[in-house]
């Protein structure tokens, strides 16, 4: 029995057994009334062909898990693929309130969606595999049961000073 904390977090684990459906699905919301954690979280899934464009209205991330797609972001257009999240490293957008984001998915494609309460500007930032590096952390340690990549796509050393998002993978071996 879940009292309080995380009780909404079980319930929507609890009811996607099956998988995310076609769309944005929220997880977490900005401002809940229990369990705010500060970030509205959510899953973005798209079939190929399909274009998905916003304006953000808060400071927001879209980290590419599965798939082949063409952001449009800031007048350029980025191509983004990822077959696998436990293989490959990440490739993310990541922009200011206000900014337009079109996201064009060239197959079958899965996004997590991450946004803060922020209304500073700042540029909009791509971070592809290249830019996000696999730090090997906890060989050797229990036996060998703690080893894992470490992949910090962005903090406040790499992204602007006005951004307050922090985004990071861990992938356990």
């Amino acid at each position: 029995i879940c009292r309080g904390k995380g009780l909404s977090m079980v319930l929507h684990l609890n009811s996607h057994r099956e998988g995310f459906a076609e769309g944005f699905t929220p997880i977490t919301r900005l401002d809940e009334t229990e369990d705010d954690t500060g970030i509205a979280f959510g899953v973005l899934r798209l079939r190929g062909g399909e274009v998905y464009e916003e304006t953000a209205e808060h400071e927001t991330a879209w980290l590419l898990m599965d798939g082949k797609t063409t952001i449009h972001l800031g007048g350029r257009a980025i191509a983004l693929e990822r077959r696998s999240l436990f293989d490959e490293s990440a490739s993310c957008i990541h922009v200011a309130a206000g900014e337009a984001v079109r996201i064009t998915a060239d197959a079958d494609s899965e996004f997590t969606v991450y946004a803060t309460a922020n209304a500073k500007r700042f540029e909009p930032a791509v971070y592809l595999p290249d830019d996000v590096p696999n730090e090997h952390r906890g060989a050797g340690q229990v036996g060998g049961a703690c080893l894992r990549f470490v992949r910090t796509i962005f903090d406040d050393t790499i992204s602007d000073k006005n951004a307050d998002l922090v985004l990071g993978e861990v992938v356990t071996m």
